[in-house]
């Protein structure tokens, strides 16, 4: 059984989010190929009412076969500049761009969502002087306001 306050709640939740975060990314690592890329040239497309988007193109090379992909929007690279490439599930038809911004911060904001929802519950939920318990039986979640040795005091 674990007790946990309004703040020790929320950061449970918050670590349990961040440790599905490091777990995805982590899989597409172990389960891939890593190649050596090379920026080829800058691709412009107008899909948007604001302007054009320009999208980096990486090339890189598996057993002899050249391949060609369309990087993250907003990347900046110089001509010829090497960059390293994932081939998600070793195929060479399914590679990803492995840089700090692409790789590991473009999926941050998939977990803005849960964090904010994960927030307004626990926050909201938990009031200052409550407690939660955490069972792993039913049932699984129960709130208990004040201190045990507030509570021995109202009955004396």
């Amino acid at each position: 059984m674990i007790k946990l306050n309004r703040i020790q709640c929320f950061l449970f939740g918050l670590g349990i989010i961040c440790l599905f975060y490091v777990l995805n990314r982590s899989r597409y690592i172990v389960n891939a190929d890593r190649v050596e890329g090379k920026f080829v040239f800058y691709v412009s497309e107008n899909d948007t009412t604001d302007g054009a988007l320009v999208y980096p193109v990486i090339e890189y090379e598996v057993k002899d076969s050249a391949y060609r992909f369309k990087g993250r929007e907003g990347s900046a690279f110089e001509l010829n500049e090497h960059v390293p490439v994932l081939l998600e599930d070793h195929d060479p038809n399914r590679p990803m761009l492995f840089t700090t911004g692409s790789f590991w911060l473009y999926p941050l904001f998939y977990i803005i969502l849960p964090v904010l929802i994960w927030a307004a519950f626990s926050l909201s939920y938990i009031q200052k002087n409550e407690k939660v318990l955490i069972n792993m039986k039913y049932p699984f979640f129960r709130k208990e306001k004040g201190s045990i040795e507030l509570r021995k005091r109202q009955f004396e």
